[in-house]
């Protein structure tokens, strides 16, 4: 039978639990889901004064804060004197625990939304333990604060709280970076802040499993383009017969060469049958791809298109080329850069068999750039400078391409839309998910609050 002077029955409140922190003078052991605003500087305030060991035990994540059991503002204060607490995370404690001393509180939290100014119950809502009765209790918790290596069983998952209770990997993995995780609780709570459970009401909220994707793919053909050579014309004085209008910047050979779009049609074909059951044709209204599979099917897009540029580029990788080589002639590719340079040097070849070697063309030619006459002055050599100038202008006026010019314009762009209530009233579409037979959505149980009319989240 225990003895009446060790255990007694209390009316508990916010201002009891102060009062029975300012008495602690060696240990505090205090759990509880959530802390309130007003304890965690009580325990503050023991700790400057007696500067005692304070165990602090508490639910990671933000859901008791919204159940009501403590405030963003007691994370805050823990966060920023986080040296001054032992802290263990557990998960669903229900119920709160203040040792301190030779002394032990328990009793039932309040919700600070029910009860925010935490009247003094009428009925006994707590037990407090004294002698050998609490010292069972206080011999339950163990020493968080001790620094040995043989007392620091929390990485190995062993270590035991009250009632059994032994934390688990997850618990473990956020007890690694207890700074991070009271953060990251801490900025969920002030992008969404928690809200009197009171003032909310219940709705249906769906998201759709599926969502319809359509594809736009530029630039994979490499077509060939023509430069008019009009402005370079009208820097010749003198009239000169049978002129070409333009200038094609790919011959016929070039443009076969260039022709390895089978190998990048191939690759897509192959990573589509990847996603063979997540990724289904609907005919006209595009492909319907499982939410689930969205980011990593975009990660494989973005790497072909990646992969595709880089083949065409300067240095590709071995890798590369053997995805997208022809089988057994991956050394044989002709570079785009290497045929754009053979095209543009026979373009500025006869662009200089056209220029007359003349004072008057060299005056033109210093009108349209100063920097010229200079060379000219230290060289003297008008074949040098018109060299220069026709290699200038067939850049920067003319706008001969280069290989990246033509390779950024290779681009695979994926537009996803939503499932509207619209188009399941298509009799089309709905054909289309009979033959698949698609569950579309999912519906789970939600809160708003009590004066918002949206029924249903997308």
């Amino acid at each position: 039978m225990v003895n009446v002077d060790l255990v007694r029955f209390l009316k508990i409140n916010n201002d009891t639990v102060l009062n029975f922190i300012s008495k602690a003078k060696e240990r505090i052991i205090f759990a509880k889901p959530a802390f309130l605003n007003s304890e965690i500087e009580a325990l503050l305030k023991a700790k400057q004064k007696h500067n005692i060991e304070i165990d602090i035990y508490m639910e990671p994540g933000d859901k008791a804060i919204r159940l009501g059991f403590g405030e963003k503002a007691a994370l805050n204060l823990i966060n920023t004197h986080l040296s001054w607490f032992n802290i263990q995370f557990a998960e669903r404690i229900r119920m709160a625990i203040l040792c301190f001393d030779n002394n032990a509180l328990l009793y039932a939290p309040n919700l600070s939304f029910s009860e925010p100014e935490t009247p003094k119950p009428t009925f006994a809502n707590g037990i407090l333990c004294n002698g050998s009765m609490a010292s069972i209790i206080i011999k339950q918790f163990p020493v968080l604060g001790n620094t040995e290596p043989s007392n620091k069983k929390a990485r190995d998952n062993v270590l035991m709280l009250p009632g059994g209770y032994i934390p688990d990997e997850t618990i473990n993995k956020l007890q690694d970076n207890i700074h991070t995780t009271i953060t990251s609780t801490i900025e969920n709570l002030t992008v969404n802040p928690a809200v009197d459970p009171s003032q909310l009401q219940k709705i249906s909220i769906y998201r759709n499993n599926y969502k319809i994707v359509r594809q736009v793919i530029n630039g994979i053909k490499i077509e060939n383009k023509r430069i008019s050579l009009k402005p370079f014309y009208n820097l010749l004085q003198s009239k000169v017969d049978r002129l070409q209008s333009s200038w094609s910047i790919f011959n016929s050979e070039d443009i076969d060469a260039l022709q390895d779009t089978k190998s990048f049609w191939r690759q897509l074909r192959i990573l589509e049958d990847k996603y063979s059951d997540s990724l289904l044709d609907a005919g006209r209204f595009g492909k319907l791809l499982n939410v689930n599979k969205k980011a990593e099917y975009v990660k494989d897009i973005t790497n072909l298109k990646e992969d595709f540029k880089a083949f065409w580029g300067a240095k590709p990788s071995q890798e590369v080329k053997e995805r997208f080589s022809i089988k057994g002639k991956i050394n044989e590719k002709k570079f785009l850069k290497d045929i754009l340079d053979t095209s543009r040097k026979g373009l500025e070849e006869y662009l200089i068999s056209l220029c007359p070697y003349t004072d008057e063309f060299l005056e033109n030619i210093f009108r349209h750039n100063r920097q010229l006459r200079n060379t000219y002055r230290n060289y003297g050599d008008k074949g040098v400078i018109i060299e220069e100038f026709v290699n200038i202008f067939v850049l920067n006026i003319l706008k001969f391409p280069d290989a990246n010019d033509i390779i950024n314009t290779i681009d695979i762009k994926i537009d996803f839309y939503d499932i509207s209530d619209e188009l399941l009233t298509s009799e089309d579409f709905l054909k289309v998910i009979e033959n698949y037979e698609l569950n579309l959505r999912q519906t789970s149980l939600g809160f708003e609050p009590v004066n918002t009319s949206q029924q249903s989240l997308f």
